[in-house]
């Protein structure tokens, strides 16, 4: 029922202050205009970070852009408390150059002891196009679920090939 003539200031908080007329008055009535609160984002869920090992038995961990078929073998290793094998939901897996690519091909059906520890890994493989690296990532995301735990993240450094080498700056004299 105000009818809003001129808004004169507002602050930090976002409220608004002004003058209007009611209806049927001639006489000016200041308002001030308060924004609804902001909603806090909801909290992400916290990743436990699991042990992941690119290219096991391999530390070079190359990464080949170009490949049209190309597998990349990922170790989810076990540790204390985590049995890989068992309490990873292999449907919920991503991997590649930010955790979020769809690029899982399958996991293995055996349990493999990946870094030599006496505890069984899980083995899974992931297509290398669309993991969607480039040339100048450094490290390969792997991102899951456990079935009871909630979600989980793993990080291991990788070197993308074939990539041309950096240019070479040039100073006229």
């Amino acid at each position: 029922g105000l009818f809003l003539v001129a808004a004169y200031a507002i602050n930090n908080k976002g409220e608004i202050a002004g003058y209007g007329y009611k209806s049927g008055s001639t006489y000016a009535t200041a308002f001030v205009l308060v924004p609804p609160p902001t909603p806090e984002p909801p909290a992400e869920p916290l990743l436990f970070d699991a042990g992941i090992d690119i290219r096991p038995y391999n530390s070079q961990n190359r990464i080949n852009i170009r490949a049209r078929w190309g597998l990349i073998p990922v170790a989810i290793l076990s540790a204390d408390g985590f049995n890989a094998p068992r309490e990873v939901d292999r449907d919920s897996l991503t991997f590649g150059r930010t955790g979020d690519e769809k690029s899982l091909a399958f996991c293995v059906p055996w349990k493999w002891d990946a870094n030599h520890d006496r505890r069984k890994d899980l083995i899974c493989y992931f297509h290398e196009r669309l993991a969607e690296f480039q040339c100048e990532d450094t490290e390969g995301i792997l991102k899951g679920n456990t079935f009871d735990d909630g979600p989980f993240m793993g990080t291991d450094r990788v070197q993308v090939v074939p990539c041309p080498p950096p240019r070479k700056h040039h100073h006229k004299k």
